[in-house]
């Protein structure tokens, strides 16, 4: 909490384009303060079934239940037909998700729950220099909460987050929150925890945030050979983008009828792919029991024919070139090369 970190703060909120930005320890702290600061505890909290269980879990430590909405087949994103089925009279917040670095559609949210006091917090977690309408993500809800996890487009070397606002009172409380609810003189006046950032982990993401046209240029340079490639392929989809937005491509998932022989053929080729998420949120145990919407039938398709190819920066031009190669010759079925 010394010197690096506040530079950091100035720095990160100068790169998400808001007034205030709050260092915490982790991104799930990051989005569970936002939602305690914004009231959700004892409520419930609309999210997407289809992200990282860590929102799930977020959303329970701010004391909120969480809901489940389906998604928009396009952005992936949470639906807001689906969310506005949901909405009650318990309903506090909204988290929108903006998976796989794809902005969710804030501005609908708002228009939504215009004149209600539902809070919007958006879960930004892979969507590090993403934009929507030319605005970056993070301040286009209530606040928008980060995680630096090392694999994230910017990260740290362990766990760290950061909560962006641009409200004066909201920055306060959270600042507050993250140490205990202390004010200046550290007198507790509220009820808070222990979330702070590491000053080391400060200093490195001030490097990364130095660093990060450069990186993010080339995962958009990636992004589009692979679409290129995919253009004139008819067993794989590539990721749908909506109008107005700018991609982070924290992965680049794509959809086919036969992903497990597509994941072969990959493998074959010396390519390693996964699955962005093994299941969604309402197939783990934990959370089978949890309200949601009458049909998650989009989540439910995109999980049997989802598959999540390499998009880093340091993939070299001869890997992508193998992985082009792979994508434009694969002929649905078996290993077909």
């Amino acid at each position: 909490m010394g010197e690096r970190v506040a530079k950091f703060e100035s720095q990160f909120a100068d790169f998400c384009q808001t007034r205030h930005a709050v260092a915490v320890a982790s991104g799930t702290d990051a989005l569970a303060l936002s939602l305690r600061a914004l009231g959700a505890g004892g409520g419930e909290v609309i999210t997407s079934a289809h992200t990282a269980i860590a929102t799930i879990a977020a959303i329970e430590l701010a004391g909120a239940t969480p809901v489940l909405a389906d998604i928009n087949p396009l952005s992936r994103c949470v639906d807001i037909g689906s969310v506005a089925s949901l909405l009650n009279e318990r309903t506090r917040a909204i988290v929108p998700v903006h998976i796989y670095g794809h902005p969710a559609d804030i501005n609908g949210l708002r228009k939504l729950v215009a004149g209600a006091d539902i809070a919007i917090v958006e879960d930004c977690a892979q969507a590090h220099g993403a934009t929507l309408e030319g605005c970056p993500v993070g301040g286009l809800g209530d606040a928008g909460a980060f995680s630096f996890y090392p694999t994230k487009t910017i990260g740290a070397m362990g766990d760290a987050g950061a909560i962006v606002t641009n409200s004066d009172e909201l920055f306060r409380t959270l600042r507050s929150l993250r140490q205990y609810g202390w004010d200046r003189h550290r007198m507790s006046q509220r009820s808070g925890q222990n979330s702070r950032m590491d000053t080391l982990q400060a200093a490195i993401l001030s490097m990364q945030l130095a660093g990060f046209e450069e990186r993010f240029e080339r995962r958009q340079l990636i992004a589009q050979r692979y679409r290129d490639a995919l253009s004139h392929q008819p067993h794989i989809e590539a990721p749908g983008i909506m109008p107005g937005i700018r991609h982070g491509y924290h992965q680049f998932v794509v959809q086919c009828e036969n992903r497990d022989a597509l994941a072969s053929a990959l493998e074959a080729g010396g390519v390693e792919s996964g699955r962005h998420y093994a299941c969604p949120v309402h197939a783990h145990p934990a959370y089978g029991g949890l309200r949601r919407a009458e049909s998650l039938a989009e989540v439910e398709k995109l999980y049997d024919r989802m598959l999540s190819i390499p998009i880093y920066p340091e993939l070299g031009d001869e890997e992508v070139d193998v992985i082009c190669h792979i994508l434009t010759t694969w002929r649905g079925e078996g290993e077909g090369r």
